[in-house]
């Protein structure tokens, strides 16, 4: 369950409702794909208010612009969906599949795929996106307990055309059978054009490794108000404030070590994952 301005919005398996506050009066109902995780996005800016829930097709997403009483439909991945996250303005949307290779940006206005940022080659879990108050850093963490950082180009935003494909597993995969003759000139541009676009995505500029001893807690994140810091916090109870020059260098300047009910409290109120 999640409350915002003057709504709530209840996150369940199969359906995403949102009522008036107030009221408790139903505002909409949301058909989604199974959403084991409860992934909701919601963007803190009254004046544009915009949800994200998965689609009920799996890997889109499905986009409601409510100031506009629109709603979009996004083929984010071709993957079951892991991660979403709003800007604050609501015109930048962040996804992630449950590939954990690449993280999508979107441009809410137009529905267009405007930026690929790759977290790395290898399968993880992100389970938290976060974008800073100038949309210009985004930060991701996954079960291998590394967050992240990616500069925001918003001055490109143009629109790729064809979303690309997930990892680069699939550089590797051929046809079982063997290609006629003449399908190997197409197959030749086929590959070619994936490994184009492998090394078209953003790698992170600045890495984060959290020096956790529990290897199995989960890690969440959010930028300071600056931008200029990243909150990191950990279910096993521990807490990091780390600085991010300009040259990507992360430095913990704070830590300290909470009860689960404290992390729970800090979670709530940075309104983290």
């Amino acid at each position: 369950t999640v409350l915002f301005f003057d709504r709530i919005v209840v996150v369940l398996e199969n359906r995403t409702y949102i009522y008036n506050f107030d009221e408790m009066r139903l505002i909409d109902a949301i058909e989604t794909y199974p959403n084991l995780k409860g992934l909701v996005a919601i963007n803190p800016d009254p004046n544009n208010t915009v949800l994200a829930t998965p689609d009920p097709q799996k890997g889109h997403v499905r986009l409601n612009v409510y100031e506009k009483n629109k709603s979009f439909n996004i083929p984010a991945h071709q993957a079951s969906l892991s991660a979403l996250c709003l800007n604050q303005a609501g015109t930048l949307l962040a996804t992630a599949s449950e590939k954990g290779t690449l993280i999508r940006l979107f441009d809410t206005n137009t529905c267009q795929c405007i930026q690929e940022l790759r977290r790395g080659k290898e399968k993880a879990d992100i389970n938290c996106i976060t974008i800073d108050k100038r949309s210009q850093r985004l930060a991701c963490s996954s079960d291998r307990n590394t967050i992240h950082i990616f500069t925001v180009s918003i001055d490109q935003r143009q629109a790729r055309g064809v979303i690309k494909n997930e990892t680069e597993e699939e550089l590797k995969e051929g046809d079982k059978d063997e290609p006629k003759q003449a399908d190997i000139s197409k197959n030749v541009g086929s590959f070619l054009g994936k490994i184009s676009r492998y090394f078209d995505s953003e790698w992170s500029y600045a890495k984060f490794k959290v020096p956790s001893e529990d290897q199995s807690a989960l890690h969440t994140c959010a930028f300071n108000q600056e931008g200029s810091h990243l909150i990191v916090v950990g279910s096993e109870g521990t807490y990091y404030q780390v600085e991010i020059s300009k040259k990507g260098e992360c430095k913990i300047v704070d830590r300290k070590t909470f009860s689960l009910d404290q992390i729970f409290i800090l979670v709530g109120f940075w309104g983290f994952g």
